[in-house]
């Protein structure tokens, strides 16, 4: 008997601290970069749709990112990975996750100590950033966005990926398609002409922004992160000529009369 109390006492203790801690205020991840010198090595709850989920970056450690509502992502970050990991880390899912904030080489991620899936199937968030915003990454860092531009080059391979420049008005971005993101169709020469793409194609690309080498790296985590905008832009110059030549006769009609 006395040993079946104590069990249960435990037990009451456990749930007692697992609830404290999922009841544990969010912060709202853009509060972590405007205050970093506060949440360094501090534990924090945070609450986002997952952007890129577990093993897109990485197949032997997790690297993911969620983002939420103040606009901000952040990377989530352990030395392993696991099922529950590839189970519950998965773009569109809205997380509540707890662990502490830490410097994962140049980039600030969060420990997990603690998950629960909230919803699934979230629209995924993402922000509209031009080149020189981009280039910002310590207000911007984590963050899944949203970027149009042209292939300045072929892309060069590294070991584990492919390296892209995007290029708009002079200025550059980086661009890095790991292999385990299987995103081939952009790469692959038999199915899509990358030298064509290079001098003629606008490119819609959404990805996170990393940080590497003091530069902001974009990370796609999709095959459908890339899309080729150039059909749009040749539909709306159309569109653009035909009203043109629209008001060009209706001026000519009205000095007729």
């Amino acid at each position: 008997m006395k040993l079946s109390a104590l069990s249960q006492i435990l037990s009451l203790i456990f749930l007692f601290f697992s609830i404290s801690l999922f009841a544990q205020a969010t912060t709202p991840i853009a509060n972590i970069y405007e205050n970093f010198d506060v949440y360094i090595q501090r534990r924090v709850t945070v609450q986002g749709v997952v952007t890129i989920g577990a093993d897109r970056l990485d197949d032997t450690r997790l690297l993911a990112y969620i983002q939420d509502e103040s606009g901000r992502g952040i990377q989530i970050f352990d030395e392993n990975t696991n099922a529950i990991y590839q189970r519950d880390i998965v773009r569109g899912n809205l997380l509540r996750i707890s662990g502490v904030v830490f410097m994962n080489s140049e980039n600030t991620a969060i420990s997990i100590e603690f998950m629960n899936v909230i919803d699934t199937e979230q629209a995924i968030p993402v922000t509209k950033l031009s080149f020189e915003e981009i280039q910002d990454f310590h207000n911007w860092e984590g963050t899944h966005i949203k970027l149009s531009g042209r292939l300045r080059s072929h892309p060069v391979r590294r070991n584990d990926g492919y390296d892209l420049t995007l290029w708009s008005k002079e200025l550059s971005n980086f661009v890095r398609v790991l292999d385990t993101t299987d995103i081939k169709t952009i790469l692959d020469d038999e199915r899509l002409d990358v030298s064509n793409i290079a001098l003629k194609s606008s490119i819609d690309l959404h990805g996170v922004i990393s940080v590497e080498n003091n530069h902001s790296l974009i990370l796609p985590g999709y095959q459908e992160s890339f899309s080729d905008s150039t059909l749009g832009a040749e539909i709306v110059r159309v569109i653009g000529l035909i009203l043109l030549i629209i008001l060009a006769a209706l001026a000519t009609e009205q000095r007729s009369l």
